[in-house]
């Protein structure tokens, strides 16, 4: 979103986009109204929204499994609430001139913008402002919403153990690393799990008192 508000991507423009992802990648375009009517049912304005897919189920996926951690151990725990799966981002513009967080659960997607008419730098406290917002709009929004997840992609999902140095499938060398074990267990998109192994960590036989 280059240029803020002025020139780039507008608050509206941004919930859209990002309301793509709990769709499974599906855009529709944001609308005030969805049509008007005489009072014998004669359709005056007929505001059907377009529709098309922007991206791969997979992909929307990804996004999602990656901003969910955001809400969880990054920026955006100032805008968690209990008991509701979601998902979330701040941004900035130059200069701290544009301050933002974007948020989407199951069922609602917002966008929050702190900012001043006449532009002006804001303090990082602003950057949780958003994220408190959004927390308080959202939170009320959803009384008495049942939580449910994000769609999984139609290739279905994996879980698969890699090393968090290469990325790739473990051996024993990276179980065994000085800095202890650099294995983890990630889900992936079935066909995307990685098939090299480790190309980082290798064994070698030293010598005990001099290591070479």
């Amino acid at each position: 979103a280059m240029g803020g508000l002025t020139y780039g991507v507008n608050t509206m423009e941004m919930a859209a986009a990002y309301s793509v992802f709990p769709r499974g990648g599906v855009y529709i375009e944001p609308r005030t109204y969805s049509k008007v009517l005489r009072n014998d049912g004669t359709v005056l304005l007929d505001n059907t929204q377009e529709t098309h897919v922007a991206m791969k189920d997979s992909t929307a996926w990804y996004i999602n499994y990656m901003l969910q951690n955001v809400m969880v151990n990054g920026s955006g725990t100032r805008a968690r609430f209990s008991g509701m799966t979601m998902a979330g981002k701040t941004g900035t513009t130059s200069n701290r001139i544009d301050l933002y967080f974007v948020g989407y659960t199951p069922y609602y997607t917002a966008a929050v913008w702190s900012g001043y008419d006449i532009q002006e730098r804001m303090s990082s406290t602003l950057q949780q402002q958003s994220a408190n917002t959004w927390r308080l709009v959202m939170s009320k929004v959803h009384e008495g919403l049942a939580d449910q997840s994000f769609p999984t992609p139609s290739a279905g999902l994996v879980q698969k153990e890699v090393c968090i140095d290469s990325g790739l499938t473990p051996g024993d060398a990276c179980r065994n690393d000085p800095r202890g074990d650099r294995t983890i267990t990630l889900t992936f998109v079935n066909g995307d799990a990685p098939t090299g192994f480790c190309t980082v960590h290798t064994e070698q036989e030293v010598c005990v008192d001099d290591p070479v």
